[in-house]
């Protein structure tokens, strides 16, 4: 539901400390709304300012007995609980509040320098902050109570890559015939699932390296009939290879910005990339010193307590869609088509003409961990650190159990 910044008399905090906050206390201050303070988990964070206005710990927050609001403007499934927990019940999301006419009056206000000597990480976002924006923009039909808006939707289009990094989250490594997937296929998954969901915050597109599909064109104009369906359009590369001219067109008709994992001695063709990128004006991302960990290898079979653990743990944020089927994550979509565990319904919700809000909702909230689990190594802050795109001379073997 839609809330009128107008209609907010109660002392107003915002949280975590980010671009986008700082971007809602300028909407906030040009309205005349004043701002009691910021909140952010981070210690180094506390007593630091932003333009006068203070950043605090959330608990200091709770003990502000006054009538108030908190303005929650990311990572609303984990910040929203932890304040219920201290007490405080109301709170607004940012995409109830944030319109694109605060975005054109207040954007240009941020100070930048500020929010990068505060939190340098925020630098990535405010190379980018229009994309970012534009996930939390959500249109009317997405606003109500019955609505099902997923955070992101990765669309794996290719299976092949340049590199065959051991470590891969995709599980490109496991792969001895990869495959480019069908321009059709994933058309059509991607109207199958607009047809159940309301809004899609961030589309990805990704691979493999995305730039080896020959028909990638096909895919930027699809999905640019589609942008009301989607805030931000993302295509992740490794910086191996530049697009042709044409592609760079597409590229920014579709308004696509790029993610490149910058692998340093492994993405030859960076900086050459990243010329292009500015010479057509393309938003990009790079993202350099990435540090690796040892996540979703397939392993042999889990018991039942350490599936539990893989999955309770699981900081994996990417549900993905392959061959008609929406996933939880890349492992789970790759690892059936690779067929490293048997074949089971609730690994996945099949996209068909029956599948319902209610299907994709109860899959993603549930708290049972998924069959495909068992033979994850996990995706967790507790795996353990590996050499950043470390390469395997042939396939990896695994046991096929499908």
């Amino acid at each position: 539901m839609r809330v009128l910044i107008e209609e907010l008399t109660s002392k107003v905090y915002l949280t975590p400390f980010t671009a986008l906050s700082a971007l809602m206390y300028h909407v906030l201050i040009s309205k005349g709304i004043q701002v009691a303070g910021f909140c952010d988990k981070n210690a180094r964070l506390h007593g630091e300012s932003y333009e006068n206005c203070m950043i605090l710990d959330s608990c200091e927050i709770a003990k502000d007995n006054a009538e108030k609001v908190v303005i929650v403007c990311a990572y609303y499934t984990q910040i929203i609980p932890k304040l219920r927990q201290l007490g405080i019940n109301r709170f607004i999301t940012l995409d109830q509040v944030l319109t694109k006419n605060h975005v054109i009056t207040s954007l240009n206000m941020i100070d930048k320098k500020r929010i990068c000597e505060l939190a340098p990480k925020q630098m990535l976002r405010l190379n980018h902050i229009n994309h970012e924006i534009r996930k939390f923009i959500l249109p009317e039909v997405a606003l109500k109570k019955s609505s099902l808006v997923l955070s992101n939707v990765e669309f794996p289009i290719t299976e092949k890559c340049t590199l065959r990094c051991g470590h891969c989250s995709n599980l490109v490594q496991y792969y001895k015939t990869p495959r480019h997937i069908e321009v059709e296929q994933v058309c059509s998954d991607f109207i199958s699932l607009t047809k159940i969901v309301d809004f899609i915050r961030l589309l990805k597109i990704i691979g493999g390296e995305p730039f080896l599909h020959p028909e990638l064109s096909k895919f930027l104009s699809f999905f640019s009939e589609y942008k009301e369906n989607y805030g931000s359009f993302q295509l992740t590369t490794n910086g191996t290879v530049v697009p042709d001219d044409i592609t760079m067109l597409m590229l920014k008709e579709a308004d696509v910005y790029v993610q490149i994992s910058n692998y340093c001695g492994l993405s030859v063709n960076c900086s050459k990339l990243v010329h292009k990128l500015d010479e057509f004006e393309i938003a990009y991302q790079l993202w350099d010193n990435i540090v690796w960990r040892d996540v979703m290898r397939i392993v042999d079979k889990n018991g039942i307590h350490d599936a539990h653990r893989v999955f309770c743990e699981c900081t994996m944020p990417c549900n993905t869609v392959k061959n008609g089927r929406f996933y939880h994550c890349p492992f789970l979509a790759q690892g059936e088509t690779l067929q490293v565990f048997p074949y089971d319904e609730k690994n996945h919700v099949v996209l068909d003409s029956v599948c319902k809000k209610e299907d994709i909702k109860s899959y993603i909230e549930s708290d049972e961990y998924h069959p495909g689990c068992r033979y994850c190594s996990g995706y967790s802050k507790h795996n353990m650190i590996v050499p950043t795109a470390w390469q395997v001379r042939e396939p990896i073997e695994y046991t096929r159990l499908g």
